[in-house]
Formats: structure tokens, C-alpha cells, sequence
């Protein structure tokens, strides 16, 4: 991740884009396509990802997401951790 762009607040809605390298078009084929949509819904439901829009394009996807304050005030997850996973 840049380190010009920083998640600072938990609270906020983002608009997050992600590029495959070279610009290759990998999620043209289902089986990468499958593997990403799984990860969103793992964010989804184990990390409190909440997606408002999406869209996949051949070599791209941009999210407009946020994430669900956590019923446990103690338990931190860094908004930065999820969109790596």
C-alpha cells in the first residue's frame, strides 16, 4: 500500500481501487474472478467489511466500502490488514 494514503478513521467510507500488475486481465477467468468475490465475502464476514459498491473490470476493481464498529471496543483491526488479505 502507498504510504501516501493512510485509513486513519474507522468510522469513514473509502473509495479504494486496485490494479493488477502490468494491467494483465485475470479476473476474465472465473476460477481469479471466484477467488477474489471469496475474499470479499471472508472481509465481509470475519473482519466487519461492509460494501456499499463495486465493480470488477478485467484487470481492476474499485469498492466503496466501510467497516462496522466492533461490538468488543478492545479488539483493533487496522483497516489497511483487511484490503491486504
Amino acid at each position: 500500500m502507498s504510504s501516501k494514503y493512510k485509513f486513519d478513521d474507522r468510522e469513514g467510507v473509502y473509495f479504494v481501487t486496485s490494479t493488477v500488475v502490468d494491467w494483465i486481465d485475470v479476473f476474465t477467468r472465473d476460477i481469479y474472478r471466484d477467488i477474489l468475490l471469496d475474499s470479499f465475502r471472508f472481509c465481509q464476514k470475519n473482519q466487519n467489511l461492509q460494501l456499499h459498491a463495486w465493480v470488477l473490470m478485467p484487470n481492476h476493481f474499485h469498492l466503496i466500502c466501510s467497516f462496522i464498529n466492533n461490538a468488543n471496543p478492545g479488539m483493533v483491526i487496522k483497516i489497511s490488514k483487511v484490503l491486504r488479505q
